[in-house]
């Protein structure tokens, strides 16, 4: 991963505002000259989620879309909130949509028990994304295509998947880059804490999770975020049937591309003159090898 946006789960509002000081404090410690992944701004994923469909986010911490509550939140650090996610059924959110759009924040369909119906509302709105599609979200059925299948139909919105072998079938992955062409999908990695770090159990959100190594879950075994990364997305979607099984070129656009693309970025996730030296290398088994961020060597596992 050479650059990303920290996704910031709904919270109480005082911790949002001072894990949104504490992203805009770490970007520009990279300015002046701070390694790793290049921070693009932050993904606020809530407050306005509906808690029927609040996956392992404490519904407590939902709220429906008060102009003033948003407006708080996005101008706590001007220009850092790139996207947000928003449940389409919630109060207000129909016409904070409009407004996300007027700032030039990405609004994104999700953690919704919207219908076919309602989830189209939202993109009629302006919406022009899906947060994890198929998790936190009415399903596929031939009668009635729920979110899901508002957001495989609608050629208005890009969507996103988990990629980790877990939260999604290798088979709905294929079904989702089949439905939507490759240009229309990113992956994601939807990485929580524990990820990267050995089995056990772990404090996120103020709730208990374990990690047994493969999943992180809350105690009723509801999946708690991902402890994929994006090398391992690689891996599933590369994989053969009943994965996607598609070529390097088109993992790169699932990776690269497209994630750069919705944030309106034309300077990244392509190799073209005039575009950012941000290259990762891999080696025939989906191993990353060589990690190049704005042109230097920020990992190097060739000898590994």
């Amino acid at each position: 991963m050479t650059a990303f946006l920290p996704t910031l789960a709904a919270d109480a509002e005082e911790r949002t505002l001072a894990a949104l000081a504490a992203v805009e404090q770490a970007r520009a410690a990279q300015a002046d000259g701070a390694g790793g992944a290049v921070i693009l701004g932050a993904h606020l994923e809530g407050p306005f989620l509906n808690p029927a469909r609040a996956g392992a986010i404490p519904p407590e911490h939902m709220h429906p879309a008060d102009p003033a509550r948003a407006a708080r939140l996005l101008d706590a650090v001007p220009d850092l909130v790139r996207l947000m996610t928003i449940a389409p059924d919630v109060e207000g959110a129909l016409d904070l949509i409009p407004e996300l759009a007027r700032r030039g924040v990405v609004a994104s369909l999700g953690h919704t028990p919207a219908d076919y119906e309602a989830f189209r509302h939202g993109v009629d709105a302006g919406a022009r994304h899906t947060t994890h599609l198929y998790n936190a979200m009415t399903g596929l059925h031939h009668r009635a295509p729920g979110a899901a299948g508002a957001a495989l139909t609608d050629d208005r919105l890009t969507v996103e998947l988990i990629a980790d072998g877990e939260h999604v079938h290798p088979a709905m992955l294929a079904l989702a880059i089949r439905a939507k062409g490759a240009e229309r999908v990113a992956l994601v990695s939807d990485a929580v804490g524990p990820a990267g770090l050995p089995p056990g159990e772990y404090d996120w959100l103020a709730r208990r999770v374990r990690s047994d190594g493969a999943t992180v879950r809350l105690p009723d075994g509801t999946l708690a975020g991902s402890l994929g990364t994006l090398d391992r997305a690689l891996r599933v979607v590369t994989a053969p049937p009943p994965g996607p099984a598609v070529d390097l070129a088109t993992a790169a656009l699932l990776l690269s591309t497209v994630p750069a693309r919705i944030l309106g970025l034309t300077t990244k996730g392509r190799v073209a003159p005039g575009c950012d030296a941000d290259l990762t290398a891999v080696d025939l088994t989906g191993q990353i090898r060589l990690t190049v961020i704005g042109g230097r060597i920020a990992y190097d596992g060739r000898g590994a």
